[in-house]
């Protein structure tokens, strides 16, 4: 449990904190014990599997972190036998849900980080003015990460077990860690930024892409955080990577594993 990132006027000041796994299910054809007749699946399938605000586990649609209703097949689909099923790992998410579970959540993009020497996560998110906040154990609310705009343009992640945040200020993204202390540590140099940027860590890279949309059309930059030169370099390729960027959510999956030749 935490309080709400978010003020609000009513009494439940209080959200809840999901982690919800993310599963990629190659084709391969399911056993089903119930009717003897086997279930092919032909293409594969994205899956989250993560708890409600109750404890109970559910399916939910892989991209959409905003449904507040549990997912579901369709109803040939009865049973997965992971036994016989061919899955790729494909990370985590963290979820803010309130008590009400047909309350559509005003949360954005959640990350969390567990600093050295500590148990218990720092929780960075965006709050009602879109600007990056942080909870920590023991403290009795979230605090702000200072010199931070309430642009709305920018993005968060967990890079090797810190914090990342870059904003957008006229068309200039500013790449910061922040460590538990609130401290921020400027770690790249600004990047001309023209759309909105969106993070994702890449097996143990960090990547950055730059989508721009005008009526009909849209550019698509990604950039690759070189860590000892503190810049952002251009790339061509993804090589083998496809990106997965949602507003709250961000991962990648294997090409191969997905079927594009």
């Amino acid at each position: 449990k935490l309080p709400k990132p978010i003020s609000t006027d009513d009494n439940n000041s209080i959200c809840y904190l999901l982690k919800h796994n993310i599963f990629l299910i190659k084709p391969t054809t399911i056993p089903i014990p119930i009717s003897h007749q086997p279930q092919q699946i032909l293409k594969p399938l994205l899956i989250r599997i993560g708890p409600n605000v109750n404890g109970k586990t559910h399916l939910w649609h892989p991209l959409d972190l905003n449904d507040h209703s549990p997912f579901y097949f369709p109803h040939k689909v009865v049973v997965f036998d992971f036994n016989h099923i061919s899955i790729v790992d494909l990370g985590h998410v963290f979820v803010l849900k309130t008590s009400d579970s047909l309350q559509n959540d005003p949360y954005n993009k959640v990350v969390a980080a567990t600093y050295p020497g500590e148990q218990q996560p720092h929780i960075v998110t965006y709050d009602y003015w879109q600007e990056p906040c942080m909870f920590r154990p023991g403290d009795d609310g979230w605090m702000k990460i200072p010199n931070h705009s309430s642009c709305g343009f920018g993005d968060i992640c967990n890079f090797k077990g810190r914090t990342c945040v870059v904003d957008v200020v006229d068309g200039r993204g500013e790449t910061v860690m922040v460590g538990p202390d609130l401290s921020v540590d400027l770690v790249a140099d600004e990047l001309l930024c023209l759309g909105r940027p969106g993070l994702c860590v890449v097996e143990s890279e960090l990547l950055l892409v730059d989508t721009t949309t005008c009526d009909y059309d849209a550019w698509i930059e990604v950039y690759r955080f070189d860590e000892k030169k503190k810049k952002w370099v251009e790339l061509s390729n993804l090589g083998d990577k496809v990106l997965f960027l949602g507003k709250k959510c961000s991962f990648s999956a294997s090409a191969s594993d997905l079927g594009f030749a």
